[in-house]
């Protein structure tokens, strides 16, 4: 069974014009423009909504509880890792996919250990890299997350303290690919985070 809820619409307004942000969902971004601070859908409760709708579709549907998965694109990405570090015990493993974990949560932390994927283009123009995007059409890009490698970091540093690491990165620049591997050393916690970053 394949859910694909889509997240209400966003505006804000600025010296009196409304401007449209399109769907987005309350992931957590926060952001200043001089003295106005956007928080699209701040008061919409997604983490909620998202948890219910899991919970009327296994009273219909016979779902195997453990075996829940989640992943968005986009904004999507940064509510899946919202959803990752608050409600990591409800869910299998997450897989956002261009979107990074907002910049307001970098010192959550996580409900628990999780397994995660992240997808990331090194050329996304919406959404860079350095976690800068442009929340409003025509204006400067804004940082609204943390880089993809503060991201990685943040998930490795936060969950696995307890834990020594190797890392293993290879970077050939010819070739747009990143490949990094951080594999378990001493620790009680079976663990291994790969993660693929192409252009």
């Amino acid at each position: 069974i394949v859910l694909l809820p889509q997240a209400l619409e966003a505006s804000v307004n600025l010296m009196g014009s409304v401007i449209d942000l399109g769907p987005m969902w309350n992931s957590g971004i926060s952001v200043s423009l001089g003295p106005l601070t956007i928080s699209p859908n701040s008061n919409v409760d997604d983490a909620g909504f998202i948890l219910s709708l899991i919970d009327t579709v296994s009273l219909n549907y016979n779902i195997e509880e453990g075996n829940i998965f989640l992943s968005g694109f986009s904004m999507g990405g940064f509510m899946t890792h919202r959803m990752a570090i608050e409600y990591g015990d409800k869910f299998n493993a997450f897989a956002p996919a261009s979107g990074m974990i907002p910049k307001s949560m970098e010192t959550s932390i996580p409900i628990q250990p999780v397994k995660i994927l992240h997808i990331h283009g090194t050329a996304d123009n919406v959404v860079s890299f350095d976690g800068t995007s442009s929340v409003v059409e025509g204006m400067p890009n804004l940082l609204v997350g943390l880089t993809v490698e503060q991201t990685i970091d943040f998930w490795r540093i936060c969950i696995f303290i307890q834990c020594q690491f190797s890392h293993i990165t290879t970077f050939d620049k010819n070739i747009p690919k990143i490949f990094g591997k951080y594999t378990k050393k001493h620790c009680t916690i079976q663990f291994n985070c790969l993660f693929l970053l192409h252009h």
